[in-house]
């Protein structure tokens, strides 16, 4: 359970400097999508230190799947929509949130 926390804890890192990184840049007109991934990935790595493992599941499911939806928007959004990546990454967050639910 420790190795998957540091896993998806990283993951968390990661999306905020990313998403710190482009709220300083100026030049990018959608600072609200930035500014929510940042929001989530603070909630991730809150709700993993915080919540106690057996509750675990339930916000980070949530977080993971928030981050879904926010990809899948900013794709849209963009007109750049990359549907491999997008499976990619869903096969990735049903793996992260069976594993969650089977340790």
């Amino acid at each position: 359970m420790t190795l998957l926390k540091i896993i998806i804890g990283s993951y968390a890192l990661l999306m905020i400097i990313a998403s710190s990184q482009i709220l300083i840049k100026d030049h990018d007109t959608d600072k609200m999508f930035h500014f929510i991934n940042l929001i989530i990935s603070i909630a991730l790595i809150v709700s993993l230190v915080i919540v106690p493992k057996t509750y675990l599941v339930v916000p980070v499911a949530f977080v993971l799947v928030g981050y879904q939806i926010l990809a899948i928007y900013r794709g849209v959004s963009l007109h750049s929509f990359h549907w491999q990546h997008h499976v990619v990454r869903l096969i990735l967050t049903v793996a992260l949130i069976l594993t969650l639910v089977y340790i």
